[in-house]
């Protein structure tokens, strides 16, 4: 199991965390769904440090980050509640991109 750090800003570079919630209040307020929020993100980039591990969403903004889907999954539920949060695995280099659907969550 990965220890996930609760952590009050998003420092680039961070990895193993989740966002406080005065943290997640504070990033930006994007229109979409988590999942066409994370293909977005995706696909600009936002996630090359990040290749083969798994990302948070909570109501569409970016809240965690582990290589451990299933700990951030549980961590990020039990922080945020579980209605609004999505889990995505960001593909490795070597994996094919394939249908963008949450592993865990919405």
């Amino acid at each position: 199991m990965t220890d996930l750090r609760l952590v009050d800003s998003l420092d680039s570079g961070i990895r193993e965390y989740y966002l406080t919630h005065g943290a997640l209040a504070q990033q930006p307020t994007r229109a979409g769904d988590n999942q066409s929020l994370f293909v977005h993100d995706l696909i600009d980039g936002r996630f090359l440090g990040y290749r083969g591990s798994y990302v948070a969403y909570q109501k569409g903004v970016l809240c965690g980050q582990s290589v451990d889907g299933e700990t951030l999954f549980d961590c990020t539920g039990r922080y945020y509640g579980i209605s609004s949060l999505g889990v995505f695995k960001v593909p490795s280099r070597t994996e094919k991109v394939g249908e963008f659907c949450a592993v865990f969550g919405k």
